[in-house]
């Protein structure tokens, strides 16, 4: 055997040992080819596989190492699904001025998107409920004035959600601008921690990809998070006539501590 060793103890990673204890086999028959003989998980991968009782343990592809912001991200969601009570509702709303909205930004040379406008919406909504711009903190609930907006972004690294602060002060145009900055810094890789902390509500929409509703995760310490989905044309009931209309669906979650 080429394993190394030490003590009277085989030596491998701690990885390693253990995974070969869950699948039964013993590391003294196991080839090391770490450094010095020390058995990698590799080596235990390889072995269960020519075992032929190892559980049918898959080839491996690729490992990604969980760093920097998607460690943080990762540890955050843990966070928020283990501590937040929360709920979601489900409402389909009428998209029309919305895409009037669009028409008329781009007859003027403004360039506004949907997620623009939605974050707009945000933070109007916000004035009329501030419990939603706000956040659970043990003994007390804290209400923002400033509505720093976290936007969900998909990107070739994986999911990031950067920050537009005060949105409240900014107008449509403006938003737009922003979430182009933080997209393309997002896509390039060079957001730091700063750019994705300090939310105080989140706006998750998939509707580019073509999905319609969705079950969200509030991104705690907020209370709030607001999915939108695609804009689908259905006929609806209009003044006592089916029409046909763009219809936008929206799936809320709340922290029920807080709302």
């Amino acid at each position: 055997s080429a394993n190394a060793v030490a003590g009277g103890r085989v030596r491998a990673v701690p990885k390693a040992r253990a995974l070969a204890a869950e699948l039964g086999l013993k590391l003294e028959q196991i080839t090391g080819t770490g450094s010095g003989g020390s058995i990698t998980v590799s080596d235990v991968e390889k072995a269960a596989a020519q075992s032929g009782s190892s559980r049918d343990v898959a080839s491996v592809r690729e490992r990604r190492q969980v760093q920097g912001i998607a460690r943080a991200m990762a540890v955050n969601v843990a966070r928020s699904w283990q501590e937040v009570p929360q709920f979601v509702q489900q409402i389909s709303v009428d998209a029309t001025s919305l895409k009037l909205q669009r028409a008329d930004g781009d007859a003027q040379g403004v360039r506004v998107n949907l997620t623009a406008l939605l974050i707009a919406a945000v933070a109007k909504a916000v004035e009329q409920v501030p419990e939603a711009n706000a956040s659970f903190r043990g003994e007390e609930i804290v209400l923002f004035s400033d509505v720093n907006v976290s936007v969900a972004v998909a990107t070739e690294r994986g999911l990031v959600v950067p920050v537009i602060r005060k949105v409240q002060e900014l107008d449509v145009a403006q938003i737009g601008v922003a979430i182009r900055e933080v997209a393309e810094r997002a896509a390039a890789g060079r957001l730091d921690e700063a750019d994705i902390t300090g939310g105080t509500i989140t706006l998750s929409n998939l509707g580019m990809f073509g999905v319609e509703t969705g079950f969200p995760l509030v991104n705690a310490p907020q209370a709030v998070i607001v999915f939108a989905g695609a804009v689908v044309d259905r006929p609806a009931a209009v003044d006592d006539e089916v029409r046909i209309r763009p219809e936008l669906g929206l799936a809320i979650g709340y922290d029920h501590r807080v709302l």
